[in-house]
C-alpha cells in the first residue's frame, strides 16, 4: 500500500528508484509450444507416411482452426480473456498489489479501460481503492457497543445537547440585553449631541469663554500646588520613616509582631477609620499584628489626577510569605468643571498564603450522601470563600470584568445599603448589571484608598488613639431623644386607654 500511496503522489519516475517492486521487468520470452502434430510427430511418422492419414483440402481448414485455438489457450494460461500487449503489462504490473483486495484480471482490465490506459489516473485509482478498503477494514475491527451502552451514550449527547442549547439561550439573552443598552447609549448620546447643537444665545457664549480662562488659571494654580505637594511630600518623610522606627524598636519581652512598641497599632488604627470598620474582620486581626508601616505615592508626581500607589510592609510573619503588599490606583479627570475623577482600574499584589493560614477562606464540613454510622463518622470539609480585609481590599478591578460570587455579593449588600428608606426598587434596579456592580465596587475601593492616603498615613498615631474619629455623640443624642419622645407617646395613649376604661 504504502509503494503504490507513494507511486500516486510521486510517480512512476520517482517512486521506483524508491521501491523495487515498482520496477518494471521485461516480460520473458515464452517458449514455443510444439503443437499437437510435432508433438506425436515421432510416434505418427508411420501414420503420416500413410496415404490414409493424410488430409483433404477441406480438413486443412479445420486443423488450421484448431490449430489457432490451441495457440490462444496456451498463451492465455488458462487464465480466462486475452487482452492487448498493453492491457496485460497493466495487469501483470497491478496484480501483486490488487489480487490482495480479491481483484480479478478482468477486474483490473476494466479498471485499465476506465481510465484510458492513462498512468497518472491508474495511480490515483489503485490509491483510491486502497486507502477506501483500508478503511472499510479498520472499520470491521472496530468493537461493537451494546443496546445499553448505545443508549447511555445517547443519553449523554442529549444531555450535552441540552447544556449547549441553554448556554446558546444565556449568550443570546446576553446579546440582546447588551444591544438594548448599547441603543439606549446611542440614543442617548444622539439627545445630547442635539442639545449641543442648539444655537445658544450670545450672552451664554460670552460667559463660557470668562469662565475658561477662569478654568485656564485654576488649572496652572493646581500644578503649582502639586510641585509644593511633591516638594513638601519630600520634606514630611523623613518624620514618617522616624514613626516607623520608633514603632518597630524591640522591648525583648513581647511577642515579634510589625510594631513591637505598640503592639496591633495599625490594625486599630484601621478598625478605628469609617472606611475599614466593616472590612477589617475578627480573623483579620492576628494578620494585621504584622503590619509595619503604611506609604503612599503617586503614579505622576507632576500630576495627582493620574491616581496614587499604596505600598503595606509587613514583618515576617506565619501567614504569607508577601513582604510588601501593593496597591495601584489609576484615574482621570471625568468632569473638568465640578472634579470628578474617574477610576480606571484597580490592580493589586497577589498574596502568596502559606499552607493552612488563608484568612480568607474557611473549612465547611461537607454533606455525605446517604444514611448509616459509618458515613456519618466520615467528615468531610471543602473550603469557602468568606469576607476578609486581604479579600476584599486586595482584589483587582477594572471595567467591564466579569465578578467573582463573593465580589457580586459585597456589591449587592452596598447596593441595599444605598437603597431610598421605606422604597422598594424597582426590577430593574434589583437586577442590576455587572457593569454597575463593577463600578459601584471601584468607586468604594477608591475610597478606602483615598482615606489611606489622605487620613491614616499621616495621621495614624490620631487614628490610633480615636482622636481623629468623627463625632457621633450629637446623632446619639438625636436618636435618644427620638426614642424618648415615642415613649412619652406611647406613655400618653395609654393613659387615655386607662380614662376612657373608668368613665
Amino acid at each position: 500500500q504504502a509503494c503504490w500511496l507513494a507511486q500516486a503522489s510521486l510517480g512512476q519516475q520517482f517512486a521506483a528508484p524508491l521501491f523495487p517492486c515498482l520496477r518494471r521487468k521485461k516480460p520473458p520470452k515464452k517458449k514455443a509450444q510444439p503443437s499437437a502434430a510435432q508433438q506425436n510427430g515421432s510416434s505418427s511418422d508411420s501414420k503420416a507416411k500413410s496415404p490414409e492419414a493424410v488430409p483433404k483440402a477441406t480438413d486443412a481448414r479445420v486443423t488450421q482452426q484448431l490449430r489457432v485455438l490451441e495457440i490462444v489457450g496456451a498463451d492465455s494460461g488458462g487464465k480466462g480473456e486475452k487482452y492487448s500487449p498493453r492491457t496485460e503489462g497493466h495487469i501483470k504490473q497491478l496484480s501483486d498489489v490488487l489480487e490482495f483486495f480479491a481483484f480479478s484480471r478482468a477486474d483490473i482490465a476494466n479498471l485499465v479501460r476506465r481510465c484510458h490506459h492513462d498512468e497518472t489516473q491508474i495511480q490515483i485509482a489503485v490509491a483510491n481503492i486502497i486507502e477506501d478498503r483500508s478503511n472499510q477494514e479498520a472499520s470491521q475491527w472496530e468493537e461493537k457497543k451494546t443496546k445499553k451502552q448505545m443508549k447511555e451514550e445517547k443519553k449523554i449527547q442529549e444531555e450535552q445537547d441540552r447544556i449547549d442549547q441553554e448556554e446558546r439561550e444565556r449568550e443570546e439573552a446576553k446579546a440582546h440585553a447588551e444591544e438594548e443598552k448599547r441603543v439606549a447609549r446611542d440614543r442617548k448620546k444622539a439627545a445630547k449631541e442635539v442639545k449641543e447643537v442648539k444655537e445658544e444665545p450670545e450672552i451664554v457664549k460670552r460667559l463660557k469663554e470668562t469662565e475658561d480662562k477662569y478654568l485656564k488659571l485654576e488649572k496652572e494654580m493646581e500644578k503649582k500646588i502639586q510641585q509644593l505637594v511633591v516638594e513638601y511630600t519630600a520634606k514630611q518623610q523623613p518624620l514618617l520613616d522616624e514613626r516607623k522606627k520608633m514603632l518597630c524598636v524591640e522591648d525583648g519581652a513581647g511577642e515579634k509582631t510589625g510594631t513591637p512598641a505598640l503592639t496591633g497599632f495599625w490594625c486599630k488604627a484601621l478598625q478605628n477609620h469609617p472606611a475599614f470598620n466593616d472590612l477589617v474582620r475578627e480573623w483579620d486581626e492576628p494578620v494585621l499584628q504584622y503590619l509595619q508601616d503604611m506609604q503612599h505615592s503617586f503614579v505622576d508626581p507632576e500630576d495627582s489626577d493620574k491616581g496614587f500607589n499604596l505600598k503595606l510592609i509587613f514583618a515576617e510573619n506565619p501567614y504569607f510569605t508577601n513582604s510588601t503588599l501593593e496597591k495601584e490606583y489609576k484615574t482621570e479627570i471625568e468632569n473638568p468643571y465640578c472634579g470628578e475623577q474617574k477610576v480606571l482600574g484597580i490592580k493589586c499584589t497577589q498574596i502568596v498564603w502559606k499552607q493552612g493560614k488563608d484568612v480568607t477562606v474557611e473549612a465547611v464540613a461537607k454533606k455525605v450522601k446517604g444514611g448509616g454510622a459509618k458515613k456519618a463518622k466520615q467528615k468531610k470539609e471543602k473550603e469557602e470563600a468568606r469576607p476578609s480585609f486581604f479579600r476584599d481590599f486586595f482584589r483587582d478591578l477594572y471595567p467591564k470584568m466579569e465578578l467573582s460570587p463573593d465580589a457580586k455579593e459585597m456589591a449587592m449588600s452596598m447596593q441595599e445599603d444605598e437603597a431610598p428608606y421605606g422604597g422598594e426598587d424597582d426590577d430593574d434596579d434589583e437586577e442590576k448589571d455587572e457593569e454597575t456592580l463593577v463600578g459601584q465596587l471601584m468607586q468604594f475601593d477608591f475610597e478606602a484608598g483615598a482615606a489611606v492616603k489622605d487620613d491614616l498615613v499621616p495621621r495614624a498615631i490620631r487614628w490610633y488613639t480615636g482622636e481623629a474619629c468623627p463625632d457621633d455623640d450629637d446623632d446619639d443624642d438625636d436618636e435618644e431623644g427620638d426614642e424618648e419622645e415615642d415613649d412619652d407617646d406611647d406613655d400618653d395613649d395609654d393613659d387615655e386607654d386607662s380614662e376612657d376604661d373608668s368613665a
